[in-house]
């Protein structure tokens, strides 16, 4: 009896503390959702006051699909890890809708603060824009076959070029989708300041995205010379077969 007693003491003890963090990592991308920045003693820090064209009401049950999903990835899991975690719950039409809005609301208003000043600033509204970019295109199908859909891979390529000039490609994202100018200005200068950049996947050279060459099988793959595609053939064939099965 007395080992049973602690095993259940010890069974709550351990679920006060998971809902200790489920709500403070809600609280914290609520309140970015809401363009409120909070620093480490609670106090509001920066205040967005523009809601960016979304009347979006933020779920206040922690267990809401939508509120799981982004707890998730706010609790260091990765963006793809939590997309397909919550796959079958996420991508109903109102609830993929709900975490659009509100992911753009969040990524936008890091911007704001941010200003994307740093590589580990651009990386974080990069994930962000990542999951934009998916849920967007969701093909009715699966998370899976929606990255490895020749409209959706090389946008995720895109963002994923290690860089600042990648900064330009992530600001599109969200100004594309707001309807408000918060962001005009930032993306403006951004398309007169940085180019559009990509990467050989052979010698990894770096050069204007509109003078790589693309794999014709799969689309995604890029190179600088039709040398470097041979050469690098033996190891992308592999996957190039792959990614033309998905699509």
């Amino acid at each position: 009896m007395v080992r049973s007693r602690k095993k259940s003491k010890g069974r709550e003890r351990k679920a006060k503390k998971e809902e200790a963090v489920r709500t403070a990592v809600y609280n914290e991308w609520r309140a970015l959702a809401r363009g409120e920045v909070i620093d480490g003693n609670g106090r509001i820090v920066a205040d967005v006051k523009c809601n960016h064209g979304f009347e979006t009401v933020i779920p206040e049950d922690l267990n809401h699909p939508v509120c799981g999903f982004l707890s998730s990835y706010y609790n260091k899991m990765g963006w793809f890890e939590a997309l397909f975690k919550h796959e079958t719950t996420i991508c109903t039409d109102s609830n993929r809708e709900m975490t659009i809005d509100i992911m753009i609301s969040i990524g936008t208003n890091l911007i704001m603060y941010k200003k994307l000043r740093t590589n580990e600033d651009i990386k974080h509204v990069c994930d962000i824009a990542m999951i934009i970019t998916v849920l967007d295109h969701f093909n009715g199908v699966s998370i899976g076959s929606t990255i490895c859909s020749r409209e959706v891979t090389p946008k995720l390529r895109n963002l994923s070029y290690e860089g600042i000039e990648r900064k330009r490609d992530v600001l599109k994202v969200f100004y594309k989708r707001n309807t408000c100018s918060c962001l005009g200005n930032m993306y403006s200068e951004s398309r007169r300041t940085f180019r559009k950049l990509g990467h050989c996947n052979h010698c990894q050279k770096v050069s204007e995205r509109a003078l790589l060459d693309v794999c014709s099988q799969c689309m995604v793959t890029q190179y600088c010379s039709r040398e470097c595609q041979v050469a690098a053939w033996h190891r992308h064939k592999n996957k190039c077969v792959d990614d033309c099965k998905d699509k």
